[in-house]
């Protein structure tokens, strides 16, 4: 965009210059406030490595545990379509006690506690804790499509 000089009457401004000024002025706000947008609707938050790059919360429960240190896992939808890549950003669950807990989401190693994958279809919820099994969960993945 060419810049505005006042000095010498080198370049004039006129009413569509401050319009389009306006307009990248609106479209930068728009793109800042979609950073911290959750919801469980798909919502374009960025752009990552050149492609736009989307946000969605799942809302769904843990597996259900009988007996601490028993592993059982559940799949879940992601309900995205023509995803490229995608990852869970964050995962919390309302344990035991009525506290929300940041849910491990890399590899298992522990005795009682959670984890969490995705693929392009389901995630998969790893749990062996009777403490934050059949628990809410909140999880936020973030991917890109193949058709951008």
């Amino acid at each position: 965009m060419e810049r505005i000089n006042f000095e010498n009457n080198v370049t004039k401004a006129n009413a569509d210059t401050f319009n389009t000024l306006q307009d990248n002025i609106e479209n930068a706000i728009d793109s800042i406030e979609t950073l911290d947008i959750y919801s469980t609707s798909e919502t374009r938050i960025g752009t990552w490595l050149g492609k736009p790059l989307y946000r969605k919360v799942i809302e769904t429960t843990t597996p259900a545990v009988s007996t601490d240190g028993t592993l059982v896992n559940k799949s879940v939808a992601v309900n995205v379509d023509n995803v490229d890549f995608i990852y869970v950003d964050k995962a919390i669950v309302q344990g035991g006690g009525n506290y929300n807990v940041s849910a491990i989401i890399s590899t298992m190693s522990f005795n009682n506690g959670l984890r969490f994958e995705v693929n392009s279809t389901n995630i998969v919820m790893y749990c062996n804790s009777t403490i934050y099994g059949n628990a809410p969960a909140k999880v936020v993945v973030e991917y890109t499509k193949t058709t951008d």
